[in-house]
């Protein structure tokens, strides 16, 4: 198995709105961008030829170190599409926020709305793929949890967006966005 199809397993949930996601590119317009608000991790994926068993230890077909977070990743393949992306979400005042946010820059998403905590550690991620099966497992280190002050450049990117996609357990409740927007 290919590091392209280990990303192709990650973005099947993604993929399973693809008329959606054609119809928000279509409807954004020149002018229109989305945002994704959400966690950003740095993540280690270990494909391996099944799940281990309790105290087990299995040889690794390939282990990679790449961005990960559910609302990140959206935002990259959104901008791999052709769209225009920005990303809100918490970091840590850590290096691996740097290598976390270089990423998402180096793919062309607009970081300007991150929140940096300092003292906090960035979300981290150990996921194994099972080759077997083509399923995963993840294990993760929460960040820091989201908050967006009012008027902030993250609440400005939101209130200003056409489209606005969110994932993550630890984001607040809408009734939080409804007050960001208005």
């Amino acid at each position: 198995m290919t590091l392209w199809q280990i990303f192709v397993i990650f973005l099947n949930t993604f993929v399973r709105y693809w008329d959606n996601v054609v119809s928000v590119m279509n409807n954004l317009g020149a002018t229109g961008y989305a945002v994704f608000v959400g966690a950003a991790a740095q993540d280690v994926i270990a494909l391996v030829p099944r799940f281990p068993h309790p105290n087990e230890r299995l040889v690794a077909e390939e282990i990679v170190n790449a961005g990960g977070g559910p609302a990140a990743t959206a935002a990259v393949a959104f901008v791999r599409l052709g769209g225009q992306a920005y990303f809100v979400g918490a970091v840590g005042g850590d290096k691996t926020s740097e290598s976390i946010l270089d990423g998402l820059r180096a793919e062309g998403v607009d970081i300007s709305g991150v929140i940096r905590v300092p003292g906090a550690r960035s979300m981290h991620c150990v996921v194994l793929v099972d080759h077997g099966r083509a399923t995963r497992a993840i294990c993760a280190l929460p960040g820091p949890a989201l908050a967006i002050p009012k008027n902030s450049r993250a609440a400005e990117i939101i209130r200003g967006a056409s489209w606005m996609h969110t994932c993550t357990p630890r984001l607040p409740n809408l009734g939080s966005f409804r007050y960001l927007r208005s």
